[in-house]
């Protein structure tokens, strides 16, 4: 005895064709959560390493911060320093003076 299905699209049963989405979606949350986190894991490594490479150009490059600077200081990427306390500069001075 075979029960004939009364929800029909094109001459098929609706029942067996809708029961599948729910197993594939139940599937797809396992990838995208491992995907999702891949992907984090992938961004923070990137974040890390351009912290670093930042403050690592920084450093090589030689810019720095004046002594006296404040809040409201301008902003210089020239790597010469603020103050330059060389003995040239200050002979300079002295013969301004």
């Amino acid at each position: 005895m075979t029960v004939e299905s009364r929800a029909k699209l094109l001459g098929h049963a609706i029942h067996p064709m809708l029961i599948v989405f729910p197993l594939c979606l139940l599937s797809k949350i396992a990838v995208f959560d491992i995907l999702y986190l891949a992907l984090s894991l992938a961004a923070l490594v990137v974040g890390l390493f351009i912290g670093w490479l930042g403050g690592e150009l920084v450093e090589w490059l030689g810019f720095g911060v004046d002594s006296g600077a404040h809040l409201d200081a301008p902003i210089s990427f020239s790597p010469k320093r603020m103050v330059d306390d060389t003995a040239e500069t200050r002979q300079n001075q002295r013969e301004a003076a």
